[in-house]
Parts: structure tokens; C-alpha cells; sequence
């Protein structure tokens, strides 16, 4: 996965890819797309299969931190199966929110540029698709307008009452 020096550490050294239904894993990436503020002429279906082609499944143990607060984002996760939680900042950490199936994260990191916002972990054994930063860009490449923060802002609004929710993290 190409994990840099300050996320790797915390990645569940057990993790490995594996194979999951490429039904599942095109619809998922289809609802994803479906939450990117892109032009009308865009191939919506090219772009998920694309993507869906190059994406990563990977399976994370109970209790394993998939991205650190502070760290560079690596790309966008869809959890497929399991669930997450994010946890609150301080020495003893506690679940604020809850990341289920059909729930992505990763979003803000991978499209703006900032740093991760919080950390994420595993609440037991989860498998999730995982969209790498660079094959995105390359594939949305000209497709979203990053200029248009009223398309933006609609899109955050959005996918927080859809039944796909990104995290902003």
C-alpha cells in the first residue's frame, strides 16, 4: 500500500490484501463517486470501474489504527465490512463517533491536502477498500472543480445526511 514512516507503525502488520467480491467492491466505489461534485459530462461508470480496478482490499485486525491525527493522508478508506470508531484526543481516548459499513473516511486529507484530523481504529476484525491519493487524482484528474467551494460545501452537506457518510478526516 506504499504506507509512509508515520503511518506505518500503527498498521496492523497482519494486514495483507485480500479477495472480496468485485460486485461489492465496483458498487462501493460507484457510491463514493456518487458524492464527488463533478461536471455533468463525466463518466461516472468508466471512473468507478477504473478505480475499482486499482483500489485495495485490506483486512485490519481488532483495535488497529488505520490513520493517526497529524499524519498525511494516503487515500480515501470505504469500510466493506466490521466497523470503525474515531477517537477523542487526550491520554485516555474514547470513541466519539462511529464509522459503519458503507462509511468512508479519509476524504479531506486525500482532496485538500490537510493533515489527518483525528484518529481512526478498528473496533474488531474490519475489511476495507482502500483508494490511494495518487490513483484518484489520476483518474478525477480535471474532473473536480476544486474552485467551486459552493459545489464543495454542498457535497459535505450532502453526504453528511446520505446513507454513504465521509468522515472528514
Amino acid at each position: 500500500m506504499g504506507a509512509n514512516a508515520s503511518t506505518s507503525k500503527y498498521r496492523d502488520k497482519s494486514s495483507v490484501t485480500i479477495p472480496t467480491s468485485s460486485e461489492d467492491i465496483l458498487r462501493k466505489t460507484y457510491q463514493f463517486l456518487r458524492w464527488i461534485p463533478v461536471s455533468e459530462e463525466f463518466d461516472l461508470e468508466s471512473a468507478a470501474q477504473n478505480i475499482a480496478q486499482q483500489a485495495q482490499v485490506i483486512k485490519y485486525s481488532e483495535s488497529t489504527v488505520i490513520i493517526q491525527k497529524g499524519t498525511v493522508g494516503e487515500g480515501i478508506y470505504i469500510i466493506l465490512s466490521g466497523e470503525a470508531v474515531v477517537l477523542s484526543e487526550g491520554e485516555e481516548q474514547q470513541a466519539i463517533a462511529h464509522i459503519m459499513e458503507g462509511e468512508f473516511f479519509g476524504e479531506v486529507s486525500c482532496f485538500f491536502g490537510n493533515l489527518c484530523t483525528a484518529t481512526v481504529m478498528t473496533v474488531a476484525k474490519a475489511k476495507l477498500l482502500f483508494l490511494r491519493k495518487d490513483m484518484l487524482a489520476t483518474v478525477l484528474q480535471l474532473k473536480v472543480d476544486p474552485g467551486n467551494k459552493e459545489e464543495q460545501l454542498k457535497w459535505f452537506h450532502y453526504s453528511l445526511s446520505g446513507p454513504m457518510k465521509p468522515w472528514n478526516l
